[in-house]
């Protein structure tokens, strides 16, 4: 398709709109991740963990990323990409305060998991929504500003 209107010209407002929310669902899961590096020192201090335990809270998040990304991506399948990442802005969103109100290691553990799981269902279904929203010959520049 050719046209005489610069490649922003033809994305939508909606469509922009789509773009942004996948863009910012990628900011906040990535700024919980760089906050739980922040503060894993005083959580081991806090709930006197070995190194290997603490460890193991990053490595929690990644784990639940295979289960978050199939839960999510049938959700999105049978109610649609939107709402799925919705959905799963919010559990990551909740999984992160509930780590706020942990009293111990293993409910810390637990909620981490939750977090993954929806920071997963986020990066597949806000990229796809995003992407499947933009004009098909414009698709490869929207999916480059998520990259």
């Amino acid at each position: 398709m050719t046209t005489s209107l610069p490649w922003y010209k033809e994305v939508s407002p909606t469509q922009k709109k789509a773009l942004f929310a996948a863009w910012l669902g990628y900011v906040f899961d990535g700024f919980d991740y760089m906050l739980i590096t922040y503060v894993l020192l005083d959580i081991q201090k806090e709930f006197a963990m070995s190194t290997t335990e603490t460890s193991t809270l990053l490595l929690a998040a990644f784990v639940a990323r295979p289960l978050g990304g199939a839960i999510f991506g049938s959700f999105a399948d049978k109610y649609g990409r939107r709402l799925a990442m919705i959905v799963s802005i919010i559990t990551y969103s909740v999984g992160t305060f509930l780590c706020g109100l942990s009293t111990s290691y293993i409910w810390l553990f637990i909620f981490r998991m939750i977090v993954g799981m929806g920071m997963a269902g986020e990066y597949a279904c806000s990229s796809s929504y995003a992407i499947e929203s933009w004009p098909q010959h414009l698709r490869t520049k929207a999916s480059a500003f998520l990259v």
